[in-house]
């Protein structure tokens, strides 16, 4: 691992709760880079996962199928982030969701047993996992009941509020679906925004 990648990884780590840089580096040390190319999967539905994921530098989104077959995405990932834990994101080992690489990215990722040893025999690894989930569930607690219930122009500002340049990024289309309109509305309602 690069240093300036395990700088990135002990800083995003830290930030969760912090450990003591033994129990850091017994984190970082079963951890493996790899980079990504726009547009690859991390992940694919159906396909078995046994990972946890450290976005280090790029955009990755999150998706899934409409019966229509369109894709519908329901959320973003900007660097250097945690990207949802291993056990919200699969059913059976298998992924519930996509996630792919929207510009180049760089993700560190460990085996979820590798991880879960460590939880299970160091309490400050413990304590950081659960600060881990606790951040899981109070943004999916905030998705559900505050951007759901927006218009699709405030769930646009509060999206622009939390990732700035999203826009100028990412497809327009997978800006759109997370909002819930079509491309052309949504091209619509920036330009309403604008003026």
């Amino acid at each position: 691992m690069d240093k300036n990648n395990h700088t990135i990884l002990t800083e995003l780590i830290g930030r969760v709760h912090v450990l003591a840089p033994k129990q850091l580096q017994q984190i970082t040390n079963e951890c493996e880079i790899k980079a990504f190319q726009k547009q690859q999967h991390i992940a694919e539905t159906g396909n078995v996962d046994l990972n946890e994921y450290f976005l280090l530098d790029g955009i990755v989104h999150r998706y899934t199928f409409a019966e229509e077959g369109e894709f519908i995405t329901t959320g973003f990932y900007m660097s250097p982030t945690i990207i949802t834990p291993n056990f919200a994101r699969t059913s059976d080992q298998k992924s519930i969701f996509s996630l792919q690489a929207l510009i180049p990215s760089v993700i560190a990722f460990i085996p979820v047993d590798k991880l879960d040893e460590l939880r299970n025999s160091t309490p400050e690894i413990r304590r950081w996992g659960q600060r881990v989930v606790e951040r899981e569930l109070k943004i999916a607690f905030f998705h559900e009941t505050v951007f759901r219930s927006s218009s699709a122009k405030e769930r646009l500002l509060r999206l622009r509020k939390k990732y700035p340049n999203l826009e100028n990024q990412v497809p327009h289309s997978c800006i759109a679906s997370y909002i819930g309109v079509t491309p052309v509305s949504f091209s619509r309602l920036r330009k309403e925004l604008t003026h």
